[in-house]
């Protein structure tokens, strides 16, 4: 696989990360609406999507150092010296950081139970 050339393998991470995205995006909306047998369910509430999005910046931007630096290594394929000719996989990589830090947190948050006003 690494050893085709960079066109070849670009297509191949764009089609992974399409499918973690889903994968992820999946998880966190059935992971919203499930209740716990212990602590109950998670209400929609102004605090807890701030939660939300405060715990995906704090996991999204250190658990994306190690792709960036795949991203890099891969931006330098066939490139004269150690220089970047491509730049299609930081764009991924910017993509990605944005999906893992906007909008799986905003799949998540939308897909919390509705608090029943009294």
């Amino acid at each position: 696989m690494f050893a085709r050339p960079f066109a070849d393998r670009f297509g191949w991470s764009i089609a992974f990360a399409m499918l973690a995205t889903a994968l992820a995006l999946g998880w966190a909306a059935w992971s919203a609406r499930t209740i716990d047998r212990d602590a109950g369910g998670i209400p929609r509430s102004v605090a807890t999507i701030a939660t939300t999005f405060a715990a995906a910046s704090v996991v999204a931007s250190p658990a994306s150092i190690p792709l960036l630096l795949v991203e890099l290594r891969a931006s330098t394929d066939g490139c004269p010296g150690a220089t970047t000719c491509h730049l299609e996989p930081f764009f991924l990589w910017v993509a990605l950081f944005a999906v893992g830090f906007l909008v799986i947190p905003a799949a998540f948050a939308a897909s919390l139970r509705k608090v029943n006003a009294e």
